[in-house]
């Protein structure tokens, strides 16, 4: 059979709905349309292929064959086939809900259509984007209303239900402004009312490319990027803070912000200490006393003084500890927030313990807990009494030292602090080893190998089983 043969075949297979057999038609065409170079059937063909696979839910394929077809249409001048190749991926792409790429192509097309003066191939895109973007705008404008109501009720579940559903039709239609003001509502509830700081990374980074792509607002691009910086150290990540933080701190220089340079100088710091850089970390703390006549936000200047002294406490440094954790505590005193002074007193507590100080740790610590118990603070409350735990332990007050593990433990477990539970497990189970308790300590080991089986550190469970192994042969 000929080309044209074939191509009639095929199309009278389409009409019939037997796609399957009008595409293998279709193939023996394109195969004698390319070993006669007949640019005007191979056009024609692609264009063929593409309803049928359209037709038969292969929608990647049916694009290819389309995009194919629209190149050979603009080789040879044919802005019918150009206007119907473009709109046909339009409908491919809607239904791969692509609707940014579908719109795109509706609009070449409709631009082609008047360009020819085809107003009525004009008015038919046209009616097809009006019913594309009509609907989704609409459904963007219910659900971001009944969202928006549902937050103000304080119904946060329905809220992010309704979120996620505008956030979809506004991704459809292109509407970044919604996106943008829906996403900032989300990361909202999931920092601050239903707290899933995972998730609300997930969207402060689709926001941040929203903003760096269509907004192009410097102040509220490095906000974002401080932000995320702040919970990748939050989550010991501190590579990827680094990353956002001098991002972040480029941004402000160039709109002369000191606010800003200090708290991602603050926030440099901080990561760099999780990275044990703590020569960098200075320089940066450095950098950022420097800006402190600039910034009247107190907490931002206490900060670098809680950093620099955790750094001058790790390098054993501990007179120059003492003397920032004091500048700390004099600038928590204007800030009058107990939850502050509590997590100074208890960085003290921790500084005077390693000085082997230990009556004054146990008056830090002492005041620490009595301040989280206030505040209902329970994992600083937890960390309060596991400090003051480990102090007893190294005098040698193991009853005293048990009684303050426990009840951080209780706290631990109730609260699900799992990475605490499990260093308590093996701080119990030590002591009890030395008061030569045995069953006391294989207790705690297995306490501790169901843990880290729950978490899934399986490596670390065979050398806790050898030494519950080893111990049990001591009974």
């Amino acid at each position: 059979m000929s080309i044209d043969e074939n191509y009639k075949n095929a199309l009278k297979k389409i009409e019939s709905k037997q796609y399957n057999q009008a595409e293998q038609i279709l193939i023996k065409a394109l195969n004698q349309a390319e070993d006669s170079k007949d640019t005007t059937y191979l056009m024609k063909i692609y264009a063929e292929l593409g309803k049928t696979q359209y037709f038969q839910s292969q929608f990647d394929t049916a694009i290819k064959n389309y995009e194919n077809s629209l190149e050979f249409a603009r080789t040879l001048g044919n802005e019918d086939y150009q206007i119907k190749n473009m709109y046909n991926m339009a409908l491919v792409y809607q239904l791969l809900s692509d609707r940014k790429s579908a719109t795109e192509f509706l609009n070449k097309a409709k631009d082609l259509a008047r360009q020819i003066e085809d107003y009525e191939k004009h008015d038919k895109i046209q009616a097809t984007l009006n019913n594309m973007v009509l609907k989704d705008s609409r459904l963007l404008y219910d659900s971001e209303l009944m969202a928006n109501e549902a937050f103000v009720k304080g119904q946060y579940t329905e809220a992010i239900k309704n979120y996620e559903q505008g956030l979809q039709s506004a991704r459809k239609i292109g509407e970044f402004e919604a996106i943008h003001r829906i996403l900032v509502k989300l990361i909202e509830i999931y920092l601050n009312k239903l707290p899933n700081k995972e998730l609300a990374v997930h969207y402060l980074q689709e926001d941040l490319e929203i903003q760096k792509d269509y907004i192009k607002d410097k102040k509220k691009i490095a906000d974002t990027e401080k932000i995320i910086a702040q919970l990748k150290v939050q989550f010991h990540k501190p590579r990827e803070a680094i990353e956002y933080a001098k991002d972040a701190l480029e941004l402000y220089s160039e709109i002369n912000l000191p606010f800003g340079q200090l708290v991602s100088l603050n926030l440099l710091a901080s990561a760099n200490v999780l990275l044990d850089n703590k020569d960098m970390a200075m320089e940066y703390l450095e950098d950022a006393e420097s800006l402190i006549p600039f910034v009247d936000d107190l907490k931002v200047k206490l900060q670098i003084f809680l950093i620099k002294g955790q750094i001058f406490m790790e390098l054993e440094r501990f007179e120059e500890s003492v003397e920032n954790y004091k500048k700390a505590l004099s600038i928590s005193d204007e800030i009058m927030d107990l939850s502050i002074l509590g997590n100074i007193y208890n960085s003290m507590g921790k500084l005077h313990r390693k000085w082997n100080k230990y009556s004054l740790a146990h008056e830090y610590y002492s005041r620490a807990i009595n301040i989280f118990k206030k505040i209902e603070d329970n994992f600083n409350l937890a960390m309060s009494y596991f400090g003051s735990a480990l102090t007893f332990k190294l005098q040698n007050k193991t009853d005293k030292a048990i009684e303050f593990f426990n009840s951080a433990l209780e706290i631990g477990q109730q609260e699900k602090y799992l990475e605490l539970v499990g260093e308590i497990y093996s701080e119990l189970a030590e002591i009890y080893k030395e008061k030569k308790q045995i069953g006391e300590a294989i207790g705690k080991l297995e306490s501790l190998v169901e843990l880290k089986t729950e978490l899934g550190l399986f490596k670390d469970t065979d050398k806790i089983y050898r030494e519950i192994e080893n111990l049990r042969k001591l009974i």
